[in-house]
């Protein structure tokens, strides 16, 4: 049997060693076999032998360093280009010939004369077996500026053979620039985050302080209007002065309520209401806005008109679905042009309601996909971005849906759909806020 192989040692590293011919079985081995087996490799003396076991080697590293993702370059003692592997001519778009046989500091526009680098290398040839980790920027002339890693080592080689080099080169522009952008986006979220936290502790802050002055305004009023020696007109003041107080506390106990929707503490106590009568009351908090604007407004519940209808209840709390409802009107009434028309219709079934709003006007498209998030608003000077999202929070916590369509062509439809009966239960889980 003919064998070749390498054979490895501290010293001289793996390189072509010797042939060996072992006797197969008990026949005997003869001087013409061991001939016989050189002449089928085509290795007549020690050096074609060796030439060959060369050249096999060769090839198998090259294959090896094609294989690498990264580019690399093998360098002499002199610091000049032996080969270089696939990657590197890809990724720094240049070629063998321009490449092989030239000093490292002579490639491109010198770009690579760098002289931490020409430090490492030399140290390399010298004294040290490897370095890791040299970060540079430079500007390459093919493929602009980058940001590269380069790591170096001597191969090991027999004595009587120059040292060899082998530089890597990990090109990490791309993956700096990642990082940048996800630091800008992660402080961008900090910082929102941070606004929405300080707007929660001021809105907070209001709810508590304003309703103890409320108090008293609403309980003054009321002791004042007892007085017997009241005009009418004074009267009538004193009524609306209460009347103004107790609108302002149901005012914050929503923002409170809102608040606890959004935290999923809130719990349901659902009652009555009426969405036909809930309608009136908001086609008349819109009036003069519809004046203004000279809109038309048609309103229907089932197929009649809204003045003919028959009462429609649904489970669920008067002073939460009327700024519910409020919100998606008002917002359709300032959204409309001018002497356009909005209509508003109520449909039911026994299971549940579905109260549409309708105007010609069409929703942005970049603010479609975030319509529902807070503080999201457009084209309004004096817009919180709030109305909708309480809309929205509103409506799932009481088992129901907002949702819209909106077109260029269609205008745009806003739809809550609101089941028949809500069960006492806690509200929905806390929404997100950004």
């Amino acid at each position: 049997m003919l064998t070749l192989y390498w054979e490895s040692d501290e010293s001289s590293g793996i390189f072509p060693y010797r042939l060996e011919v072992r006797r197969m079985a008990d026949k005997p081995l003869k001087g013409e076999d061991i001939q016989t087996a050189k002449a089928s490799l085509g290795l007549n003396a020690p050096e074609q032998l060796s030439a060959a076991c060369e050249r096999e080697a060769s090839q198998y590293a090259a294959a090896i360093l094609d294989a690498l993702k990264e580019p690399l370059l093998i360098l002499d003692s002199e610091l000049r280009v032996a080969s270089a592997n696939l990657p590197f001519y890809l990724h720094f778009l240049t070629t063998p010939e321009e490449t092989v046989g030239r000093h490292i500091i002579d490639l491109g526009n010198t770009q690579w004369d760098i002289p931490r680098l020409r430090e490492k290398l030399r140290d390399l040839v010298s004294e040290l077996w490897s370095f890791d980790g040299l970060m540079v920027e430079r500007e390459f002339e093919q493929i602009g500026k980058r940001t590269v890693v380069l790591s170096g080592r001597r191969l090991r080689q027999r004595e009587d053979l120059s040292p060899k080099l082998l530089l890597l080169i990990e090109d990490i522009t791309d993956r700096i620039l990642a990082e940048q952008e996800l630091e800008a986006r992660v402080r961008d979220v900090i910082d929102l985050k941070h606004d929405v936290f300080a707007r929660e502790d001021v809105d907070r802050m209001y709810r508590h302080d304003l309703k103890t002055p409320l108090v008293a305004v609403v309980g003054f009023a009321r002791l004042l209007r007892a007085d017997q020696n009241l005009t009418a007109k004074q009267r009538e003041m004193l009524e609306i002065i209460e009347e103004s107080g107790y609108r302002m506390q149901a005012m914050i106990n929503l923002s409170m309520d809102l608040y606890r929707m959004e935290v999923g503490t809130y719990v349901l106590k659902p009652s009555p209401v009426d969405l036909v009568v809930l309608v009136k009351h908001v086609l008349n908090d819109v009036e003069m806005l519809v004046r203004q604007r000279r809109l038309n407004v048609e309103a229907s519940v089932d197929s009649l008109p809204l003045g003919e209808a028959k009462p429609v209840v649904v489970g669920g709390n008067e002073t939460l679905f009327h700024a519910m409802l409020g919100n998606i009107v008002k917002n359709a009434v300032e959204a409309s042009p001018e002497e356009s028309g909005i209509g508003i219709t109520v449909e039911s079934s026994e299971e549940q309601v579905m109260v549409s709003v309708h105007n010609t006007g069409e929703i942005p498209q970049q603010v479609r996909g975030k319509l529902f998030k807070k503080y999201i608003s457009h084209g309004k000077k004096e817009g919180s971005g709030l109305g909708v999202y309480n809309a929205s929070l509103i409506a799932r916590n009481f088992g129901g849906e907002l949702g819209y369509e909106s077109s260029a062509q269609g205008g745009t439809t806003a739809w809550i759909l609101l089941p028949r009966s809500v069960p006492g239960r806690a509200g929905a889980p806390p929404a997100r806020t950004s």
